[in-house]
């Protein structure tokens, strides 16, 4: 029988991996740097007000 049946495939060249971890934690990094300038922005005035409206709406419910 042929021996490579059950073995695993993979894809792309073979070399050496990081740890999963260190992955995670740079994948971590770049969301960070993508997404702090966007939440660090100031929320728009009409916005907020539309915020506030809802909230007085579910109160009154």
């Amino acid at each position: 029988m042929n021996e490579k049946v059950n073995q695993p495939k993979t894809m792309g060249a073979p070399g050496p991996q990081k740890p999963q971890i260190q992955r995670d934690h740079w994948f971590d990094n770049q969301l960070n740097e993508l997404f702090n300038h966007v939440v660090s922005e100031p929320l728009p005035a009409d916005l907020a007000a539309l915020i506030d409206q809802l909230k007085a709406d579910d109160r009154q419910k």
